[in-house]
């Protein structure tokens, strides 16, 4: 199976890493930003920065922490994922956290449901059914 290219893609390799924090700032560029939309369904998005500040915790753990800019994003638990290769790709890393962040059902803050526009169902699958069963018993 084919790699997938992600669309906002900044690569650290692990061997850039030392004792000491690695912290780098970055920015999707517009294209990168039109194709987070398409991938996330955004309407738009104006603006994607980030600080992603990375750790050695021993030889076989490293810490990503990233502060996104502009974006309503919560505290989130840790997540672990294997290193497949010896490079961190930040700005998936990124992404990724973008997804999490956005709304789950997203709706301007000025719309409302009228309860009179809810529209039950005339007919229920299991009345058809029930039906069925009455003809049968008879």
């Amino acid at each position: 199976m084919a790699d997938i290219a992600p669309e906002f893609c900044r690569v650290v390799p692990l061997a850039r890493l030392g004792s000491a924090p690695f912290r780098q700032q970055i920015e999707a560029t517009t294209s990168e930003r039109e194709k987070l939309s398409r991938r996330f369904d955004l309407l738009t998005l104006d603006r994607l920065t980030a600080t992603v500040e990375l750790r050695r915790q021993g030889d076989d753990i490293i810490v990503l922490e990233a502060e996104l800019r502009e974006v309503g994003s919560r505290q989130a638990e840790a997540a672990f994922e294997p290193l497949n290769r010896d490079l961190i790709d930040i700005g998936e890393a990124v992404a990724q956290e973008l997804s999490l962040s956005l709304p789950v059902f997203p709706r301007h803050p000025d719309a409302k449901i009228e309860a009179e526009t809810l529209v039950e169902p005339s007919r229920s699958p299991f009345g058809s059914l029930a039906r069925l069963k009455q003809r049968r018993e008879c």
